[in-house]
């Protein structure tokens, strides 16, 4: 037996066994290293120590947590830090059970946790919940599930081999006993200490719960001795006051009153109110803002906890008022069945997603804010029963907000606009980021990759093992013994301990995720920076994130921190109530005040951003309408990574939230990091799509993984993402289907995307207002370049999505310069040669203009013509219109003169197997004008498309009785009269027909299918002429009982 160490110390008996286990000889003694390590530590004095230095057991020492349900806590030391997979402790807890050799009923093997079954025979082991486990430099502290089992017994620990053989052993022979109870208590050290963030409390705006009794107090008001003024306001267009309302409701018992006024004072324009209802003391300021515009600041005071709802109200005068979700939404107040609005859920109920809201009527619109530089959960709304434009909020009040015991504040402004000739909602916006130019541009952003450092002060992950129960006991556990390592990390548990956002309960609001790229507990917590902190754990959240801030705003080569995504949870902490500097806020289900933690994360976020500043960083976001907005006036980016959904296709979310990402994130460069999807097949296609609609977003699309994927796309949305998005902007398409996204409206060269919403392919109109009287029309995607006036003819593929650059012809130069400059841009040369050849022209007195069908069709001849016109004073001369792919294509004999004022058309046809591997085609001519040659050239990409496409309206196709007509509709994209044999059969019953398609048509022909019972199965259209398969289209038909038809 090796030596061991004995000290007579109460606490732990060794107990050498025999192989069946059953004898036990009792020495009560404590093991404890003699000289180092803790107290009642044992120690393996090995004459032979083992060559592994990871695997060399120094010293073991059991423990009891002293926190929370006790657990028995083993810190095992080796002379290297341990290889913890190759740990084994072996626990006997019942003398009459367990392994045969060991005698053990329970087994931590590395980092699982295994319990002996009833009967089991030789080496038979069911895993149970993980332990906790974590290094402290050479020691493994183990801590044990909290089984009562466990509360006495005895116990061994063992180092393996890769074959699990054992390598060392303490004790030696035999085992130790215990008896959890009596076992001294231990606690994670924590080795971090406080920092001065000083600084960081001098960035402190006070807010306007905190200051706005002093600032009331500083006025000189004089008491309106004739009865109060009417509360109301003159929007624009209107000839006489509109009346304004504040209701009051009690969240608890509904109660609710009008609030009448029984003083008033005036100062200047300003009037103040006061009065007293439900209980509640309130104070309001009404005072003009622009013309046509009012604001109202109101106050709430009670001594009791009350959680109430304030509403302000302006009743419109006619109820045929347009409420407007969007620029892309609207819907009349007249058929609607309730209140409308524009909400997303929250912990606090619905709130709005925009800080206004809006409505119009002819030639005004109305709106109605929230100070967005104050969160707060409010909803904007519009009533058909009165007509009224709203604006709620949902305050509670508490005596622990020690900053303004017992008070709410809120702000809102009523506003009126002109109508002009562009979307309402888009006025209003643009309105909106004049008056608040931090919702519109930061102080300086980048596009794609950046060095920015990843903080989210507002969450702490907390990994946990995966056989390990989701219980915030094991939460608390595991951020206990991160308190043990060094450094930010020992900072977080600390802070994540002081801080953590409670339920109602007083247990922590934690969530869990399951998932391959993170499998723990989310924390919420308080990251408000006057957060009190605890002799024993004297860091918070914000003192914490402030020093690693701090010291990245030093390092060169940090261009700015990357806020992470804020998830909205309540906080009924009592130490965050008492420092908070907004109003509390109320869960409709629990209706006790609490703090909402985005308000405390704004505290932090707005005073980091005032230090960004002063250093030239810049403050990107992942998520610029998280949550509700306000956090996105602090953005200079936003760079936001998308999922992919099961089918294959990226998940955009619904298009309102498409919507919303592009109107918060305003003209600030936005990136689109798309996650590698599971199924890569067919990707080109799917990543096609998806760019697309980045590109008309104006957003830089970027594949995580794949730097080639974007090539494409990434100098022009990189482009289009610095000239910032508009919302209103100089063009506008017919019919309605297709619609425009505008950027760099005021720049010499600005830009349109265009797409398609149509399932088939439309002719559309794209109108351009310009102050010049013509303007060149380029497209980079396709090399199309048209010298146009007011308007421009645009044919689109279904979903098609195009990009149009639109300048003054003496503005050529600006273009040339970004397709100069536009490395790794494949189609960059195209679009580089076409331009300076349309310069050349332009020079020259000639405007030249190509066209070709859209799309191209494969396996036929289709036709380029050429139309040019002499702009110019003398005649000139037209030779050698050719197309240039894999083989030339070039116009028989011409050889055409122009005169001055007049045009001419040439022709000639190109077959799609002509394309080239670049999908551009050449095209060139030769042009003489005074005496002087011209080589014109033109690089195009045609859209291609087989001649018959095959579509059903929708799939799969359901039945109900045993017969159904289904309709297959017919594309015929080709300029020929087209004889076919419609053949439909599978599944069911089918039939056959000979058909022929018109030239450039649209054809819906109804198949008769039968079924003999109801069932499902598949069915192929099949288009045949002379034996060959020209389409073929697979289809569902599911057949249910019902009537006969």
């Amino acid at each position: 037996m090796r030596a061991i160490a004995l000290d007579p110390i109460e606490g732990y008996t060794l107990v050498p066994m025999n192989q069946n286990g059953m004898h036990r000889l009792v020495v009560v003694a404590v093991l404890a290293l003699a000289g180092i390590g803790q107290a009642g530590a044992v120690r393996d004095a090995d004459p032979t120590p083992v060559s592994d230095a990871a695997l060399d057991i120094t010293s073991v020492s059991a423990r009891r947590m002293e926190r929370g349900d006790g657990r028995l806590v083993f810190e095992v030391a080796t002379r290297e830090s341990p290889r913890v997979e190759n740990l084994r402790i072996l626990l006997d807890t019942d003398p009459s059970a367990g392994d045969a050799e060991t005698g053990a009923d329970f087994m931590m093997e590395g980092r699982r946790f295994y319990r002996r079954p009833e009967g089991a025979r030789g080496w038979q082991w069911d895993e149970i919940e993980s332990p906790a486990i974590a290094s402290d430099g050479r020691s493994a502290i183990c801590v044990l599930p909290p089984l009562p089992e466990l509360a006495r017994g005895s116990w061994i620990v063992q180092a393996t081999g890769e074959r699990l053989e054992t390598l060392d052993r303490v004790p030696e022979e035999g085992s130790i006993e215990y008896a959890l109870a009596d076992l001294e208590s231990w606690e994670p050290p924590f080795r971090a200490g406080a920092s001065d963030m000083q600084d960081l409390l001098d960035l402190e705006d006070f807010s306007l719960s905190v200051r706005l009794d002093t600032e009331i107090k500083a006025i000189r008001w004089e008491a309106v001795s004739e009865g109060a003024p009417a509360l109301a306001w003159t929007p624009v267009n209107c000839t006489s006051p509109v009346p304004l309302r504040v209701l009051l409701e009690d969240a608890e018992t509904r109660e609710s009153a009008a609030l009448v006024p029984g003083k008033a004072w005036r100062a200047g324009e300003v009037v103040r109110y006061e009065g007293r209802h439900l209980g509640v003391s309130w104070t309001l300021l009404v005072e003009p803002a622009e013309t046509g515009s009012v604001r109202i600041t109101g106050k709430l005071s009670d001594e009791r906890d009350r959680c109430l709802r304030v509403e302000v109200q302006s009743p419109l005068d006619l109820p045929e008022w347009v409420w407007h979700d969007d620029f892309r939404t609207r819907r009349r107040l007249a058929e609607a069945d309730g209140a409308l609005s524009n909400t997303a859920p929250s912990p606090f109920g619905e709130r709005s997603m925009y800080p206004f809201g809006v409505v119009s009527r002819d030639e005004t619109l109305l709106l109605v804010e929230t100070d967005p530089s104050e969160p707060r959960v409010f909803r904007t709304l519009a009533r058909k029963d009165g007509a009224l434009l709203c604006i709620q909020y949902d305050l509670a009040l508490t005596s622990q907000t020690s900053n303004f015991p017992g008070l709410a504040t809120f702000r809102c402004e009523f506003r009126s606009l002109a109508a002009r000739d562009a979307d309402p909602f888009r006025v209003a916006l643009a309105d909106f980021q004049r008056r608040h130019p931090g919702f519109r541009m930061g102080r300086r952003g980048g596009v794609g990759p950046a060095n920015l450092v990843r903080i989210e002060p507002w969450v702490q992950f907390v990994e946990m093992p995966a056989g390990m129960a989701r219980t915030t006991a094991n939460v608390e556990l595991l951020t206990r013994l991160g308190l043990m390592q060094h450094g930010r990390e020992a900072e977080l548990a600390a802070a994540t301990l002081l801080g953590a956002c409670l339920r109602p309960n007083g247990t922590p609001a934690v969530s869990y995720e399951e998932g391959p790229a993170a499998n723990g507990a989310q924390v919420p917590v308080n990251v408000d920076p006057d957060t009190r902190c605890a002799p024993e754990l004297p860091v918070s959240r914000a003192m914490a994130e402030w020093r690693f801030v701090r010291e990245q705003l030093e390092n060169p080569e940090v261009s700015g921190f990357l806020l992470g995504r804020m998830e909205e949870s309540a906080d009924y902490r009592g130490a965050a109530l008492g420092v908070a500097d907004f109003p509390c806020v109320f869960e409709p289900r629990v209706l006790k005040p609490c703090v909402a933690n985005s308000f405390s994360g704004w505290e932090f976020a707005s005073r980091v951003n005032r230090a960004l500043v002063d250093k030239g960083k810049q403050f990107a976001g992942t998520r610029a309408d998280d949550p509700s907005a306000f956090h996105a006036q602090l953005l200079d980016a936003v760079f936001e990574t998308l999922p992919w959904i099961k089918s294959g296709e990226w998940n955009p979310g619904e298009q309102r939230r498409l919507v919303a990402r592009r109107v918060i994130a305003g003209a600030k460069p936005v990136t689109w990091v798309f996650e590698a999807p599971e199924d890569q097949d067919n990707m080109d296609g799917r990543v096609e799509r998806a760019f697309a609609e980045s590109l008309f977003w104006g957003c830089v699309p970027l594949l995580a993984g794949d730097r080639v994927a974007g090539e494409s796309y990434a100098p022009l949305a990189q482009r289009l993402a610095l000239a910032g998005w508009d919302p209103v902007g100089f063009a506008s398409a017919e019919p309605e289907t297709v619609v425009v996204e505008h950027f760099g409206v005021t720049q010499a060269v600005r830009h349109v995307t265009i797409r398609n919403e149509d399932r088939w392919i439309t002719d559309a109109t794209l109108r351009v207002n310009t102050d010049t009287q013509r303007v060149v029309v380029f497209n980079p995607l396709n090399g199309n370049c048209t010298l146009a006036g007011e308007s421009v003819a645009v044919r689109l593929m279904p979903g098609e999505v195009q990009v149009v650059d639109v300048f003054a012809p003496g503005d050529m130069d600006r273009e040339l310069e970004f397709f100069r400059e536009a490395g790794g841009f494949g189609a960059g040369e195209a679009c580089l040669r076409t331009l300076e050849s349309v310069r050349a022209e332009l020079k020259a007195g000639l405007e030249c203009d190509l066209r070709y069908p859209v799309p191209c069709v494969t396996d036929e001849a289709n036709r380029l013509e050429l139309v040019v016109r002499n702009a110019g004073s003398e005649a000139a001369r037209l030779r050698g219109l050719r197309v240039i792919g894999r083989v030339f294509r070039e116009s028989p004999a011409l050889d055409a003169e122009i005169a001055a004022g007049s045009a001419v058309t040439a022709a000639v046809h190109f077959m799609t197997a002509d394309l080239p591997e670049t999908g551009w085609f050449e095209v060139d001519w030769q042009a003489t004008v005074a005496g002087g040659a011209l080589t014109c050239t033109r690089f195009i990409r045609p859209r291609v498309a087989d001649a018959i496409e095959l579509h059903l309206p929708a799939e799969p196709v359901e039945a109900e009785g045993l017969e159904k007509d289904v309709e297959l509709i017919v594309v015929n994209h080709s300029t020929n009269t087209r004889p076919f044999t419609l053949t439909w059969q599978g599944a069911f019953r089918g039939g056959s027909k000979h058909v022929r398609f018109a030239p450039v048509s649209r054809e819906i022909y109804p198949l008769s299918v039968r079924a003999r019972r109801p069932a499902s199965g598949e069915m192929y259209a099949i288009l045949e002429r002379d034996e060959e398969q020209f389409a073929v289209v697979r289809f569902e038909v599911v057949f249910q009982a019902g009537p006969k038809r």
